[in-house]
């Protein structure tokens, strides 16, 4: 995938971002959950409404989102990122996530699944098949955007946000750790490095991504890979997993959301990781 020209701009945006979060009029529910339609997720511990907010570059970011009922105080959030879209992936969106919002919810957290620029709902103009590397750098503008929604809530607490992500996803989770002050842990599954690197980082001034989980499957050489290069650019605290892999079942996918479907102890390392941090 070839890199547009003009790089510079991505870093001007990045900056530009940092200065925007909290600035945004917020869009979708607000501050008061209860006018939007519900969204249907099956099995769900709460109602789960469809929001949405702007970014610094003009795109409208769709969104998931949740709270636990009869919560005291400003509770704790996670940002849900969901997987890149490939031909063999039609469903890589934040649905992705609908299988495991009641637990994150009945631990006590606040979560917002969003849809990435081009994919679920999120309209971008263009296929992620067809996107450049800039457009997936851009992405961080997404989760810029999502924390500054998250920010003009009463019922959170905007220092305590974590970021969850898998492939693409984790790469993000990743980033946005070193790029936001608000962010205050992440959890990367199976992150990678791609040829020229994307989505690590690059770039970006003062750029100090801090507090991550890393996961990887025993079978995926180079999330492995990734996952050891990234934990080493990575302040304390920070934990690297390499999970056996569970199955031989080549039509299960076990890497990303996988590892949280098909690992046992996954989940509790997950849930373990945000009590602990966040």
């Amino acid at each position: 995938m070839k890199l547009r020209k003009g790089r510079h701009t991505i870093e001007k945006l990045v900056i530009l971002s940092l200065l925007y979060v909290g600035e945004l009029t917020v869009t979708g529910c607000g501050n008061n959950p209860t006018s939007p339609p519900a969204e249907s997720t099956q099995p769900r511990y709460t109602p789960v409404y469809k929001v949405t907010f702007p970014t610094v570059d003009g795109l409208m970011i769709m969104a998931s989102w949740s709270i636990p009922p009869n919560v005291q105080g400003r509770v704790p959030v996670v940002i849900l990122i969901h997987h890149f879209q490939n031909n063999n992936h039609l469903y890589d969106d934040r649905t992705q996530w609908f299988g495991i919002f009641d637990e994150f919810l009945s631990q006590g957290y606040g979560v917002l699944a969003i849809d990435l620029r081009g994919h679920g709902e999120s309209l971008f103009g263009i296929s992620p098949r067809n996107m450049t590397t800039q457009d997936l750098e851009s992405m961080i503008f997404d989760v810029a955007a999502a924390v500054s929604w998250l920010k003009h809530r009463s019922d959170i607490d905007p220092s305590r946000i974590a970021v969850v992500g898998g492939n693409i996803g984790a790469n993000i989770a990743y980033v946005s750790s070193g790029v936001f002050r608000e962010v205050r842990t992440a959890i990367a599954l199976s992150p990678l490095i791609t040829n020229p690197p994307t989505l690590i980082g690059e770039n970006i001034p003062r750029f100090a991504p801090h507090s991550i989980l890393f996961m990887a499957s025993s079978s995926d050489d180079r999330a492995i890979d990734a996952v050891n290069r990234l934990s080493q650019s990575t302040t304390a605290p920070k934990r690297v997993e390499v999970l056996e892999d569970s199955t031989s079942d080549t039509s299960i996918d076990d890497w990303g959301m996988g590892l949280i479907n098909f690992h046992a102890d996954a989940r509790k390392i997950v849930f373990d990781w945000l009590r602990d941090t966040l």
